[in-house]
């Protein structure tokens, strides 16, 4: 009888047990308790509040820009022994014009001629490069206005490129009346023409025969005889000296300002070069290594050259 007791006694503290777990049952805990058993779970500690801070509902992050490159404006601060064009260049923003136009050769300054840097544009967008500067590490250099046709008096505006062009940026002083200019069909009639560094090659334009009809047959001869771009001389030659529609005719047409009368509305009068000078004594390239870096009117950077 006692073992069978003692069977029913833990098969009563099983079942309630159970129950107590399962918690369907609360009485079976006090049951427990009277048996001298504590078997209440253990409190969850309680979380703090967690405060959010609310945003209106309107409220937008605000989109990150599309500048390509972050724009640094904090000086940076360098040592006596940092050299003067280091690469912050590189941490300017770029410009819309990225590499529309690009430094395509640098030549440093020698004894018997300047320094030369050569920009290429290979785009049908027309560009306004007046204003923008060439950075080294010896300066800089802002492209100035300049005259596109050519003549004695200065009428300086923007210099404005398209298309296939090449921009020479030459640390000498102009051989012309402006710093700038650009090359056209009657160039090789300009005394200065032939100082030009780099060199370039125009054609000056012939007269057609129908245009000599009205001149006497020894000065149409004399005519055609000349050389693209010659300037006639004709002191010693009394038979032309003394005809005066023949003189008359040569001193008129065969010339810088005759031949720009003539030809400058014509389509292909203008060339694709551009001259820039930046003075004389002028040296912003360095012999060794650098980086030459282009920039707009804004400071953006337009392209860089690494040598």
């Amino acid at each position: 009888m006692k073992e069978v007791a003692i069977f029913f006694v833990i098969m009563i503290l099983a079942l309630v047990f159970l129950f107590v777990i399962q918690g369907s049952i609360p009485e079976g805990a006090n049951l427990i308790k009277a048996l001298g058993f504590n078997i209440e779970k253990p409190e969850k500690p309680q979380e703090p509040e967690k405060t959010e801070n609310k945003q209106t509902a309107n409220y937008s992050e605000p989109k990150p820009k599309n500048n390509p490159v972050v724009e640094n404006n904090q000086p940076k601060e360098s040592s006596n022994n940092e050299e003067p064009n280091s690469n912050n260049e590189e941490l300017a923003p770029l410009s819309p014009y990225y590499q529309k136009i690009t430094i395509s050769s640098v030549r440093d300054k020698t004894r018997t001629r300047p320094f030369l840097i050569k920009l290429k544009t290979k785009n049908k967008e027309e560009i306004n490069i007046t204003g923008w500067t060439i950075k080294t590490r010896h300066g800089e250099f802002e492209i100035p206005k300049g005259v596109e046709k050519y003549q004695s008096l200065k009428n300086e505006k923007d210099i404005l490129v398209q298309g296939y062009t090449t921009i020479y940026l030459i640390g000498e002083k102009s051989p012309l009346t402006t710093d700038a200019f650009r090359i056209n069909t009657c160039f090789g009639y300009l005394k200065g023409y032939k100082e030009l560094y780099p060199s370039t090659y125009v054609s000056c334009p012939k007269p057609k025969k129908e245009d000599l009809y009205d001149l006497n047959p020894f000065c149409q001869e004399f005519v055609l005889d000349l050389r693209r771009c010659e300037i006639p001389e004709y002191s010693d030659n009394l038979k032309i000296a003394t005809n005066y529609s023949c003189t008359k005719y040569l001193n008129e047409n065969f010339n810088y300002s005759g031949c720009y009368k003539n030809y400058n509305k014509e389509e292909d009068f203008l060339k694709n070069y551009w001259y820039v000078y930046a003075g004389s004594g002028a040296n912003l390239i360095e012999p060794l290594h650098d980086i030459i870096s282009l920039h707009d009117q804004n400071g953006y950077l337009v392209d860089d050259y690494k040598y």
